[in-house]
């Protein structure tokens, strides 16, 4: 899948907006909504042990936060180079594909700055380097 590059302002659109929120009924309460969310997190988590070690204190590869507001977005955090490989997305596009509902999982890695890449189903958008797009194994749309 080709990836966007974007500015630092559609960044901000990112970190400010929700992604997906969900639409509460009757039918639907917060109360499913998180548990959905959090079974979403849990899957999430356990592809990525795959490919390092969570761990919330820095000790480990990757954190994966673990609070929910009304959004389908799910932020990661990279802890360690052993990530930064051309399967950390491939793993993340698995799960949103296999997801009844849009989510976007927002990766952050602190490395001369801090990095973005947010990865949904149809689209990868980065506000990064491009050695570090590369290390992830993006390709720029042109």
């Amino acid at each position: 899948m080709k990836s966007q590059r974007i500015t630092e302002e559609e960044l901000d659109y990112i970190l400010d907006n929700s992604f997906n929120p969900p639409v509460i009924t009757d039918e639907f309460t917060e109360a499913m909504f998180f548990k959905e969310w959090h079974r979403t997190r849990d899957a999430l988590v356990e592809k990525l042990e795959t490919l390092g070690v969570f761990d919330a204190y820095g000790q480990g590869d990757f954190y994966v936060g673990d609070s929910a507001d009304l959004s389908r977005g799910i932020g990661v955090s990279i802890t360690s180079d052993k990530m930064l490989n051309d399967l950390l997305i491939p793993a993340v596009l698995r799960i949103l594909d296999s997801l009844a509902e849009d989510y976007e999982v927002l990766i952050e890695v602190e490395s001369d700055g801090l990095h973005y890449v947010a990865v949904a189903r149809d689209q990868i958008r980065a506000c990064c380097p491009d050695e570090f797009a590369s290390a992830l194994g993006m390709n720029w749309r042109v």
